[in-house]
């Protein structure tokens, strides 16, 4: 019984056929096969998810360094959790880089029907390797009808106020929902030319 040790690095990832062939002088030869399949680790694994509404779907973005070949496990902290294998999803490989290891990113959908801060995790493996991430996802309210009313004087003509010129005109909006607003004015609408006048609240 003999028991030979031989350390071989691959260079490239794929498929390779081994062979190892035993013979003595007296012309006796046995043969070997084994079939390895090479990959590439998962060294890196990143989240970055998009602003998020509640009941709307938000986009999070997940990069890959090294396997683009993986099954991927995504826990959105809502007690929702999902898997996937890469032929499931539409992965991107970033040919542009000039690294030794590729780069590879896909985009996950998830529907968050609360308002509120949610922790996703997401776990990126192989079968030599795996790598995670984790991101806090902050998830807001939508922005719900807004409404618009001349406080100012005037007349109504064929719905259409009218207002004396040089008369400050005061306005109000209101929201019926929604959080962290940003309000922009935009008085430039004039059919007949005018000043723009733009105001941020």
């Amino acid at each position: 019984f003999f028991f030979i040790k031989i350390i071989e690095e691959f260079d490239k990832p794929g498929k390779s056929l081994l062979m190892v062939r035993a013979r003595n002088d007296l012309g006796d030869e046995v043969f070997a096969f084994q079939e390895v399949r090479v990959q590439y680790p998962v060294v890196k694994v990143t989240l970055m998810p998009n602003p998020a509404v509640e009941r709307e779907l938000c986009d999070v973005l997940v990069s890959i360094t090294g396997s683009g070949d993986v099954s991927v496990v995504m826990d959105f902290g809502d007690g929702f959790q999902e898997t996937f294998s890469s032929t499931d999803l539409d992965i991107i490989t970033d040919t542009s880089s000039n690294l030794y290891l590729p780069k590879h990113s896909f985009v996950v959908q998830h529907k968050y029907d609360l308002k509120g801060h949610y922790q996703v995790k997401v776990n990126v493996s192989n079968h030599v390797s795996w790598a995670g991430d984790e991101v806090m996802v902050e998830v807001g309210e939508g922005i719900g009808n807004v409404t618009l009313e001349i406080l100012s004087w005037f007349r109504e003509q064929e719905s259409s106020y009218v207002v004396p010129l040089s008369d400050p005109l005061v306005v109000r909006a209101t929201v019926s929902k929604g959080d962290n607003l940003t309000f922009t004015w935009d008085f430039s609408e004039y059919l007949d030319g005018g000043t723009t006048d733009q105001y941020e609240f």
